[in-house]
């Protein structure tokens, strides 16, 4: 491994170390977890991979519906929600100033098995 992609694992390891210090501060959130390509072993993710992160809460609109919360985690050049493949679950995707590519999933408590279901082979393919 070069400095290079030994420098760009240690901000994605600090990112998620922010994201994990900023749910467990929050009443609304009861679990956090990476999938995708960050979660694989078989084959881990490139520096060029985004950060996707699934958060259960009891309320994912404010998540969804303002960016706002964003700015705790650095500058953000673009972020806007679409809808995720799993039917009825919406994602907003980040673009921070500094290049980190980060998709959060909010997904309402109760639907975690539906989600399971829907997304059985992303979940398959790594999740922690």
């Amino acid at each position: 491994m070069n400095e290079r992609s030994t420098s760009h694992e240690d901000a994605s390891q600090a990112l998620v170390a922010r994201f994990a210090e900023w749910a467990a501060e929050r009443d609304d959130i009861r679990a956090m977890f990476i999938v995708g390509s960050r979660a694989r072993t078989d084959r881990p993710a490139d520096r060029w991979s985004d950060l996707d992160l699934v958060f259960l809460t009891t309320d994912p609109e404010p998540y969804l519906d303002d960016g706002g919360w964003l700015g705790g985690f650095g500058p953000v050049l673009l972020t806007f929600v679409e809808e995720t493949l799993v039917p009825g679950i919406r994602e907003r995707r980040v673009l921070f100033e500094d290049g980190r590519d980060v998709d959060l999933v909010p997904i309402p408590v109760g639907s975690l098995p539906d989600m399971r279901a829907a997304a059985g082979d992303v979940i398959r393919r790594g999740m922690r």
